[in-house]
């Protein structure tokens, strides 16, 4: 698996585990999670915007969703996974 495909499936398990106990996440936090995960952006630096956060899991959603071939609704979890900073669902 490569590293595009294994970032994208540890944010799909990542937001499974989110959902599954009724928690959300923000970008913020997406930093962290990536950092020490041992992710990095595709310039090999590690992450420091939310922005880019925002791109790996807007990028997710459509792995799973189309790659995965899960659809909508396998993709959702990770849909309802991430917030803004003020709560609202990131991916609305």
């Amino acid at each position: 698996m490569n590293e595009r495909d294994r970032k994208f499936m540890a944010v799909y398990d990542w937001a499974t585990s989110l959902t599954g106990s009724g928690a959300t996440r923000t970008f913020a936090d997406g930093i962290v999670w990536l950092n020490g995960n041992g992710f990095t952006t595709s310039y090999g630096t590690p992450y420091v915007g939310e922005r880019g956060v925002a791109r790996v899991v807007h990028a997710a959603y459509y792995y799973v969703k189309d790659e995965m071939g899960l659809g909508e609704d396998g993709a959702a979890v990770i849909a309802k996974a991430f917030t803004d900073r003020n709560g609202a669902y990131a991916h609305e």
